[in-house]
C-alpha cells in the first residue's frame, strides 16, 4: 500500500508538471545523444535520442548496493556492497527554454528532467517487514521515478544527479504464526538516486559551457 501510494502522487505530481511545461514550451531546445564514462561507479553510459526532448539512457558500472533498516525485535541492519549494476531510463527535458533565454547552453541535454528509471541487482538485502536476509542473493528489481539534472562542461567533464521515490520487488523471506520460514514476494518503499561525474565523449563543440 506504501508503494502505491508513493506512485500515485509521484505519477500525478510529475505528469501535472510535465504538462504545465510542455504548454509554456513549445520552442525549447531539443535533446541529443550522449556517450559518457563515469569515474565516481566507474562504468559507460549511452543516452539516446527517441523523440522531442526525450531520451532513453542505458549504463552499465560498478555500483554501490546499501540498506539501513531497524526492528524493534531485531535491531538495526546496515548493508553495504559493490557490485556491477546496469540500468536503464526514460527522460523528459523540461527547462531547455528557460535556460536558453538566461544565456545557458543545453548543449549536450544541459537541463534539467524527469525520468522513470529501472535498476535491477543481485542482492540478499532484505525488503520485507520481518528484515530477514536471503540466504542466497537473488534478483530484485527497484523501479522508481525521479526529478535530476544533467551538466556536461567544455573541460569534458560530466556530472548528473537524480533522486525520487521507488519500490524493491523480490523475493523475500518472513515467518508465519507457527514460527515457519517461508518465501513470497516483497515490496517496499525506497528512494532511487544516483551521481555520476565522469567524461562525455561526443565531438567537442564550443557552445558547450
Amino acid at each position: 500500500m506504501r508503494c502505491a501510494t508513493i506512485w500515485s502522487i509521484a505519477c500525478m505530481l510529475i505528469g501535472q508538471l510535465i504538462v504545465d511545461k510542455a504548454m509554456a514550451q513549445t520552442d525549447a531546445p531539443d535533446a541529443e545523444n550522449v556517450f559518457k564514462v563515469n569515474i565516481i561507479a566507474p562504468g559507460v553510459s549511452y543516452e539516446k535520442r527517441i523523440g522531442y526532448r526525450q531520451t532513453l539512457v542505458a549504463g552499465a558500472y560498478l555500483a554501490p548496493d546499501f540498506a539501513f533498516s531497524y526492528s524493534s525485535n531485531f535491531g538495526s541492519n546496515f548493508y553495504f556492497n559493490l557490485v556491477p549494476g546496469i540500468e536503464a531510463a526514460y527522460r523528459y527535458y523540461y527547462n531547455g527554454k528557460r535556460r536558453t533565454d538566461k544565456g545557458y547552453t543545453t548543449s549536450l541535454n544541459n537541463m534539467n528532467y524527469f525520468s522513470f528509471v529501472y535498476i535491477p541487482s543481485i542482492t540478499d538485502v532484505a525488503i520485507s517487514d520481518a528484515y530477514y536476509d536471503e540466504t542466497r542473493k537473488r534478483l530484485v528489481h527497484n523501479i522508481g521515478i525521479a526529478w535530476g539534472f544533467q551538466r556536461n562542461y567544455k573541460n569534458r567533464i560530466s556530472l548528473d544527479l537524480y533522486i525520487g521515490p521507488g519500490c524493491r520487488i523480490g523475493k523475500s523471506t518472513d515467518v508465519n504464526a507457527s514460527g515457519q520460514y517461508y518465501s513470497k514476494i516483497g515490496i517496499a518503499p525506497t528512494i532511487i538516486s544516483n551521481i555520476t561525474m565522469g567524461l562525455w565523449l561526443n565531438k567537442r563543440r564550443d557552445s558547450v559551457n
